[in-house]
């Protein structure tokens, strides 16, 4: 959430005329439309969590295990102010777990249209106006679908049943679960299905059958199988006894992963009508301060293959860098293609590289206020080492020729 968080704060002191001193903000596949986590296992995990508790013959058969899920992630202020479709609007019985199947399409909790709202009240295009915008996304941008953990590595699909499967709990009981991704546009499936089957023999006890429908709207297929930043799974059971049910659950998964930031979310690509399209392929995309392929980032990174969520690749980081450090500030035609650092940052010693020689060059830096902390007059060969003892911090180094021509950079001293 910290794409969002750092959003806000820059849209709010901008609006409340703060200077924010940002010149960069580097959103990192942050769900700018939202976020994911499959509908199916919300009803699951919340079925599980809250909904075995009325066996009067067996005692309370919830599993607490998956009490920290519920309460502490998907019923958090976060969830529901992030979340495209939030499990909480679907119930409308009074148990507490029980989907209204008229209610299938996704459902996002009031907090979402509270937040997102206010967040975008605050400037002209909901998105800092002071500063240079840029995003790293993890999702494809190709719209690369992402792989099951079957043998095959086969492509996951809206629809594609991600668990099948029957988990004894005790004698004459066993729990038989399944699970769907959410349905291709326009059509309505069965994303859940739990069915607590007792057997015959077993006195007095009751199957329980509890199941969740899920509708895609017309204009997308459902956000499940989308490509974005991956969720690991595995993460959802951090902490927790695994030995048992859970683990059983989990090792029965057909995969490891669910879209978790959607590609066209982390991109904030322009929407019409608040119809998004989870599953538009960008092209030629242009930035704007305006689904299309039209984005208020003024420079983007998007990998060819679905990444795990907030995933550093040495490309990510190189994008990242060159942002950062920009390194040549502005430079006269006559000195552009015959200076540049050998490194930078650097730490006790600065060395210019010079495709010709320059005599009496005034070599100046200045820090962040302005100050000159360097100023000396030397002669640039081929590779000129300069000592330095500065604190670490990001400087301006300048280059002035007798000629007057001049080159400006940033340098960064750890």
């Amino acid at each position: 959430m910290g794409g969002l968080i750092s959003r806000y704060a820059l849209n709010f002191m901008e609006d409340q005329n703060m200077n924010h001193e940002t010149r960069l903000w580097i959103s990192f596949d942050a769900p700018h439309l939202g976020a994911n986590v499959p509908i199916g296992f919300q009803h699951q995990f919340n079925f599980l969590a809250f909904g075995l508790d009325d066996f009067w013959i067996l005692g309370d058969q919830n599993v607490e295990e998956l009490h920290p899920i519920i309460d502490g992630m998907l019923r958090s202020s976060a969830a529901r102010q992030m979340l495209t479709d939030q499990f909480e609007p679907h119930i409308t019985d009074s148990d507490g777990v029980t989907f209204n199947s008229s209610l299938a399409l996704p459902r996002a909790h009031p907090f979402k249209a509270i937040f997102d709202g206010r967040m975008n009240s605050l400037t002209s295009f909901g998105f800092p106006e002071l500063t240079r915008n840029v995003t790293i996304i993890n999702g494809s941008g190709n719209n690369n679908r992402y792989p099951d953990n079957t043998a095959g590595a086969n492509n996951l699909n809206p629809g594609s049943r991600i668990l099948n499967a029957n988990i004894n709990i005790m004698t004459g009981a066993d729990l038989k679960v399944e699970t769907f991704f959410t349905p291709d546009a326009g059509t309505q499936i069965l994303t859940s299905k739990v069915h607590l089957d007792f057997a015959w023999w077993f006195p007095l006890a009751n199957d329980r059958i509890n199941n969740a429908d899920s509708r895609a709207y017309t204009y997308t297929n459902g956000i499940d199988a989308a490509s974005g930043g991956l969720f690991d799974i595995l993460n959802l059971s951090e902490g927790l006894a695994t030995d048992g049910l859970v683990g059983e659950f989990l090792g029965a998964l057909s995969t490891d992963y669910f879209n978790f930031i959607p590609s066209v979310s982390a991109m904030a690509f322009e929407i019409t009508n608040n119809e998004i399209n989870w599953f538009h392929t960008p092209s030629g995309v242009t930035t704007a301060r305006a689904t299309t392929s039209v984005t208020p980032f003024d420079a983007w990174y998007m990998p060819i293959e679905n990444e795990p969520h907030v995933t550093l690749t040495e490309d990510n980081v190189a994008f990242a860098l060159n942002e950062i450090f920009q390194e040549t500030l502005s430079a006269d035609s006559n000195l552009e293609n015959s200076i540049k650092l050998k490194r930078n940052p650097i730490t006790d010693n600065l060395t210019i590289l010079s495709s010709k020689i320059i005599e009496n060059a005034k070599i100046s830096i200045l820090d962040i206020t302005g100050k000159i902390v360097y100023n000396h007059t030397i002669t640039l060969n081929n590779s000129t080492r300069i000592p330095l003892l500065l604190a670490s911090g990001l400087y301006v180094l300048e280059v002035e020729t007798q000629n007057n021509y001049k080159f400006k950079t940033k340098l960064v001293i750890k």
